[in-house]
């Protein structure tokens, strides 16, 4: 009885010596954990942020990258197109230009005298004006085929204007896209910095967050073990983004990836809710503005669109999946994974997309 009270005491206790005094120190309670964890995730979470932030920048930029290059293709296209107009164009024009001074020659080289004895070998009157009117027929045919060449040599002199217009517009725009790829360089040397601040804390507070993760796991477990997902969401979409979410996990966080191997937020996010049917726009910025309904911080529901950050500008997002956790491709150097909103500290508001 003795040593099985002695076995209790040094299972629920530590004993330390310190000035030859005994000091016996109870186990940590639930609550005193909780505050280990939330003080070790601050201090991750403040590199972390900024690391988020960075990386939504970069994903941004990289969208801007997308879209310029959509532009030079375009561009190249339209160019190319114009090009072979213009060419076709120039050909025709030489070929009605030599024919026009093929006539003319002609016209030259049989001189007025043609012309003269067209008018006096008239029979009639009737007869004379007919000639008559040939020949200023083909006086105005002469004049039209002059004013048609000076009008196409017009229209091709604008079409290459245009077309130089549109070369010089394509140099500006490789121009920003090279600016936009040195600015993620530069981006990256900043975020390298918070990455290595961010992994010696985390080696630093190595235990709190095992422990923390592992009770994240553990809660998850205990809750798709319940089939909580099943007995308390009805709505079969949420059912389907939930299980779709769940199928990513452990694959890794790429700047601007939208799957199906590599994410970075807001293109996890996308991803799975396309899957289910549902478009969804491509960064965290226009998904926060965009389709569904805010909902306050500490309403959301499994489902909903989770934002990290400020109000007006989240710089990160998940998905809602219950039981306080949520589901995301948190940053660099990280993979798609659970959390809990509880050690989030700039998660600010949710977005429902899907109704009950």
């Amino acid at each position: 009885m003795i040593k099985r009270k002695i076995c209790l005491i040094l299972m629920a206790t530590i004993i330390t010596f310190a000035n030859g005094k005994v000091i016996v120190k109870a186990e940590p309670s639930i609550d005193e954990k909780r505050e280990e964890y939330k003080v070790a995730v601050e201090e991750v979470e403040k590199y972390s942020d900024e690391i988020k932030k960075i990386d939504n920048k970069i994903s941004v930029i990289m969208e801007e990258q997308k879209e310029i290059e959509n532009k030079i293709s375009e561009k190249k296209k339209d160019i190319e197109e114009k090009r072979e107009s213009i060419q076709v164009k120039s050909i025709e024009l030489e070929h009605n230009e030599e024919a026009f001074r093929k006539m003319i020659r002609t016209t030259y080289m049989c001189g007025k005298e043609e012309v003269i004895s067209m008018i006096v070998d008239s029979k009639t009157i009737g007869d004379f004006i007919e000639r008559t009117e040939v020949i200023k027929g083909i006086s105005k045919y002469k004049e039209n085929v002059i004013s048609n060449i000076k009008c196409k040599k017009e229209t091709l002199i604008s079409e290459k204007d245009t077309m130089e217009q549109e070369v010089e517009n394509l140099n500006k725009l490789k121009d920003k896209l090279q600016d936009k790829r040195e600015e993620i360089e530069n981006i990256k040397e900043i975020e390298e910095g918070f990455l290595l601040k961010a992994k010696e804390l985390k080696e630093k507070y190595q235990k709190e967050l095992s422990e923390m993760e592992e009770k994240i796991k553990n809660d998850l477990t205990s809750m798709k073990e319940h089939m909580k997902y099943d007995k308390e969401i009805t709505n079969k979409i949420i059912l389907e983004v939930l299980k779709e979410a769940d199928t990513h996990i452990g694959k890794d966080y790429v700047w601007g990836a939208t799957g199906p191997d590599t994410f970075d937020c807001s293109g996890f996010v996308q991803y799975v809710y396309k899957k289910v049917g549902i478009e969804l726009t491509r960064t965290t910025y226009t998904q926060v503005a965009g389709r569904g309904t805010y909902i306050p911080k500490g309403e959301e529901q499994p489902g909903d669109l989770v934002f990290f950050g400020s109000m007006s500008e989240p710089h990160h997002v998940g998905i809602c999946v219950g039981n306080g956790m949520y589901i995301h491709a948190p940053q660099t150097g990280d993979v798609v994974k659970y959390s809990k909103l509880i050690y989030s500290r700039d998660y600010c508001q949710a977005r429902r997309i899907v109704e009950d």
